[in-house]
C-alpha cells in the first residue's frame, strides 16, 4: 500500500478494485432488506443505498469504476420514462450493460407506451445478455399481459439464462404458461396466478427441471389452480416452498386443493413456510398438519399464529421451526402454538426462532437469514440509513421499530408529497442514467473524471416539484424521443 522512495517521502496507493469492492458492499444494505418501490417514500432505505453508491462514484475516477459496478448490478425502473434515460446510458457505454444482473419492472404502463414499451425492453435485454433475475411487480392497463410482454419481446437465450423469476403481481395462466416454457433454467419462481378457476391454460404440461424454490400467493381467485399445478406441472428438484395466504374465508374444497399440491410435491421438500400475506390478517384454518404428513423430509418449518391451526402440529425429521409473532402480542393462541412446539411433537427439534411481524413480507427471512447459521446471542446486526435488523439464535427482529414504514403495499398510504418523491434526485443513479449523460466520464483519462455532482439533474429520477399526473398524456403512442422529453419535464 505505501512505497518508501528515494527522498523518504511516502505514495499511498489505490486499493485494488476487489478490496474497493469489499469495503463497499458492507457499506451498502444488501437487496434483501430494501424495497425499491415508489410507495416507501422518497428517504426510504432503498434510496438511501442508491445516494450512498452514487457519493462512492462521486469520489474519485478509481471508486467510479467500482461504485458504478455496484449500481448497475440491479436496476429498477420505477416510472416508464426511466427505460428510454436507461437505454441513452446504454447507447452511450455498451459495458454497462455487461454489468447488470438483476431487472426490476415496477413502473405504471398509461395508454400510449404499449409500442414504445415492448421494444424499448427488447432492446434493454439486448444490451444487458449477463441478466439472472426479473422481478415483475408492474401496474398496467392491459390485462396483465405486460409480463408475457416484455419477456416475448426479448431474445429466447436472454430467458435460458434466468435463474430468478418472480411475479409479484397477478399473472394470467396463459401468460405464465407461454413465458415458463421458455425459462428452461429458473431456480427460483415466484408467481401469484391469476385467471378464471377452469384454467386451461395450466393443462398444458410442463416441466421445469431445475426449480428449487416456489413461492406462490394463493387467495380464493387461484387456489383451484394448484390442482392442476400438481397434476401438469413437473418439478422434480423442487426443495422450498413458501406459501402467503390471502384467504380469510374458504369452503371444504379449500383444503383438498392444498393437499393435492403437497401430495405431488411435498415427499422431496426441505423447507416449507407458511403465512398470512398480510402480519396482522387471519386465514381460515388451515390444517397444516395435513400438509406435514406429505413431506416427510422436511427440515425447516415457518409458520404463523394467524393460520388459526385447527390441530397440534408434530414432525419426525424437522429441525428448526421459525414462529411469526403477532402483532396482538403474546395471546392465547400465540402461546398455545409456543408451546406445543418441543421435542415431545418435534424429536428432531434443534431449535425454534422468533420472527419478527414488523419485517417486511417482501422477503423470505427464514431462508435469507437461515436458523443454523453460526450467530450467539450477542448476533449480528445489520444497521443502514432507515434499517435496523438483528439476527441472533433467539430469532430475527425489527430493531427501530418503524412498522409504519414496513406495512403491505395494500395498506400503506402515504401523503401526496411522500408519492411525489420530492426532494429526491438520487435514485436514477442507480436506475441507468448515470454515464449516459456524459460518455467522456469513461474515458480512461483522470481529467475527463466528472464528478457526480456535475452531471445534469435531468437524468435523475426526481420528480421535484412535478409529478407524471402534470404532465399531458399524449393521444398517439409515444416514441422513444418524445418519453425523453415527458421523463424530463417530470424532473423539472
Amino acid at each position: 500500500m505505501i512505497d518508501n522512495i528515494s527522498d523518504g517521502r511516502a505514495i499511498f496507493k489505490q486499493p485494488p478494485n476487489e478490496l474497493l469492492r469489499m469495503i463497499f458492499i458492507r457499506a451498502i444494505a444488501p437487496s434483501f432488506l430494501t424495497d425499491s418501490s415508489l410507495d416507501a417514500g422518497p428517504n426510504s432505505p432503498w434510496c438511501e443505498a442508491i445516494r450512498t453508491m452514487k457519493s462512492i462514484a462521486g469520489v474519485c475516477k478509481a471508486w467510479w469504476h467500482v461504485g458504478v459496478e455496484l449500481m448497475y448490478q440491479e436496476i429498477s425502473i420505477r416510472r416508464v420514462g426511466q427505460m428510454a434515460a436507461l437505454l441513452r446510458t446504454l447507447d452511450a457505454n455498451n459495458d454497462i450493460g455487461s454489468l447488470v444482473k438483476s431487472i426490476e419492472i415496477s413502473c405504471f404502463l398509461p395508454f400510449g407506451y404499449l409500442s414504445l414499451f415492448k421494444t424499448d425492453i427488447r432492446r434493454i435485454f439486448d444490451y444487458c445478455p449477463r441478466v439472472t433475475r426479473l422481478v415483475f411487480t408492474a401496474a398496467d392497463l392491459y390485462e396483465d399481459a405486460l409480463l408475457y410482454i416484455a419477456l416475448t419481446s426479448a431474445r429466447h437465450d436472454t430467458f435460458s439464462n434466468l435463474t430468478r423469476l418472480e411475479c409479484v403481481c397477478p399473472v394470467d395462466c396463459v401468460d405464465l404458461i407461454a413465458v415458463l416454457q421458455v425459462c428452461t433454467n429458473v431456480r427460483f419462481l415466484w408467481i401469484c396466478i391469476d385467471g378464471p378457476n377452469d384454467g386451461l391454460a395450466l393443462n398444458t404440461p410442463l416441466c421445469l427441471a431445475h426449480l428449487e424454490t416456489l413461492r406462490l400467493t394463493v387467495g380464493t381467485f387461484n387456489e383451484r389452480h394448484l390442482q392442476k399445478v400438481a397434476l401438469y406441472w413437473q418439478m422434480p428438484s423442487l426443495k422450498n416452498v413458501i406459501v402467503y395466504e390471502l384467504n380469510e374465508f374458504a369452503d371444504a374444497q379449500s383444503l383438498s386443493d392444498r393437499e393435492e399440491f403437497f401430495r405431488a410435491f411435498g415427499i422431496g421438500l426441505q423447507y416449507l413456510h407458511i403465512r398470512p400475506y398480510r402480519a396482522c390478517g387471519n386465514t381460515y384454518p388451515i390444517d397444516v398438519q395435513r400438509l406435514l404428513d406429505r413431506c416427510p423430509a422436511l427440515k425447516h418449518l415457518a409458520v404463523c399464529p394467524s393460520l388459526k391451526l385447527p390441530t397440534q402440529l408434530s414432525h419426525q425429521s424437522i429441525k428448526w421451526i421459525d414462529l411469526w409473532t403477532s402483532p396482538k402480542g403474546e395471546d392465547e393462541i400465540y402461546l398455545n402454538l409456543r408451546n406445543s412446539l418441543s421435542r415431545r411433537n418435534f424429536p428432531s427439534l434443534l431449535g425454534v426462532r422468533e420472527l419478527d411481524h414488523g419485517l417486511s413480507v417482501m422477503t423470505d427471512w427464514p431462508a435469507v437469514l437461515p436458523p443454523n447459521s453460526e450467530v450467539d446471542e450477542s448476533g449480528v446486526e445489520y444497521r443502514f440509513p432507515g434499517i435496523h435488523v438483528q439476527q441472533t439464535a433467539r430469532g430475527i427482529f425489527k430493531r427501530d421499530l418503524l412498522y409504519c414504514g414496513e406495512k403491505d403495499r395494500l395498506d400503506y398510504k402515504l401523503s401526496d408529497k411522500e408519492h411525489s418523491g420530492e426532494n429526491i434526485n438520487e435514485e436514477a443513479f442507480g436506475e441507468g442514467t448515470l454515464s449516459g449523460e456524459d460518455p467522456e466520464i469513461t474515458s480512461n483519462s483522470d481529467s475527463s473524471y466528472v464528478s457526480t455532482d456535475d452531471v445534469s439533474d435531468s437524468s435523475d429520477d426526481s420528480d421535484a416539484d412535478a409529478t407524471e399526473q402534470d404532465v399531458e398524456e399524449p393521444a398517439d403512442e409515444v416514441d422513444h424521443d418524445t418519453a425523453l422529453i415527458i421523463f424530463a419535464q417530470t424532473l423539472d
